[in-house]
C-alpha cells in the first residue's frame, strides 16, 4: 500500500477512518476521485471478516496481499469461500465482481533468507530463489484459485522487485473496474448520470491510471 501511495503522493490525502482502515483519496484529472482503502488483515473475528467483506464486494478492484513466508492460508481460503458465495446468491448475482490481483509480498525472506539479488526468472528458474518464488506462487494459486498473484517485495533495505509489474497489472485491470463501479451504481439506482458522464471521460483520454497520475504531477510542476 505504502508503495502505491508513494507513487500518487502528490495527489493523496488521508481521510478519517475506523482505527482498522485507513483509506487514501487520490485526485486526477479526469477523474471525480480515486479511494485506495487498505484494510486489516484477517484474524477470524466474525466482526472483522464482515467488514473486510462488505469493504470487499463495495470495491471495483481487489488487492490481496499474502505474506509469502507465512504459509497457513486457512482464514484466506475461508474469506475466498465467503467472497465467491456472496456473489452466487441469487440477490448479489446483477452484481459485477470485482477482479482480484493477488499479491505476494516479502518474497525476500523465502528461503534461502539471506540470498537477494533480484531480478529473477520463474518460468524456468535456475536459483534456489527463484525455485522457492515459484513454489510459493504455485501453493497459493492452488488455494486461492486467483489468476493473476504477483511476487513482491518492497522493502526498504534491499532491492525492491515487481513494483512495476503490479503497476502494470493494475493498469491492465482498472477499466474493467471502472465497469464494476458503474455496474454497481446502476444496481443501486445512484448517480447514474454522472458516472456516465465519468466514463465517457476516462474512455476518451485513452491513458492508464499511473500515466494520468504521471502528468498531472508533471503539469502541477510547470
Amino acid at each position: 500500500i505504502n508503495a502505491l501511495v508513494d507513487a500518487m503522493a502528490a495527489e493523496v490525502s488521508a481521510l478519517p477512518s475506523t482505527a482498522t482502515t485507513r483509506v487514501y483519496r487520490c485526485h486526477i484529472e479526469g477523474l471525480d476521485v480515486i479511494h485506495l482503502v487498505d484494510l486489516p488483515g484477517l484474524d477470524g473475528n466474525k466482526q472483522a471478516t464482515d467488514h473486510v467483506l462488505k469493504e470487499a464486494t463495495n470495491s471495483d478492484l481487489l488487492l490481496w496481499i499474502l505474506k509469502a513466508n507465512q504459509p497457513a492460508r486457512a482464514l484466506d481460503v475461508d474469506f475466498k469461500q465467503r467472497l465467491d458465495n456472496f456473489y452466487l446468491d441469487p440477490a448479489h448475482r446483477s452484481f459485477k465482481r470485482p477482479a482480484i490481483i493477488g499479491v505476494l509480498n516479502q518474497v525476500d525472506r523465502l528461503p534461502p533468507a539471506t540470498d537477494w539479488s533480484p531480478p529473477y526468472g520463474l518460468e524456468h528458474p535456475q536459483h534456489p530463489k527463484a525455485s522457492t518464488i515459484k513454489e510459493a506462487l504455485e501453493y497459493n494459486r492452488s488455494l486461492l484459485g486467483v489468476n493473476q498473484l504477483i511476487p513482491l517485495s518492497v522493502s526498504e533495505s534491499q532491492p525492491t522487485y515487481n513494483l512495476h509489474e503490479l503497476k502494470t497489472v493494475i493498469d491492465t485491470a482498472y477499466q474493467q473496474a471502472l465497469q464494476v463501479q458503474l455496474n454497481r451504481r446502476r444496481v443501486q439506482a445512484e448517480d447514474s448520470v454522472k458516472i456516465g458522464d465519468q466514463m465517457a471521460r476516462l474512455y476518451q483520454s485513452g491513458k492508464s491510471l499511473f500515466a494520468m497520475i504521471s502528468n498531472r504531477e508533471s503539469a502541477r510542476r510547470n
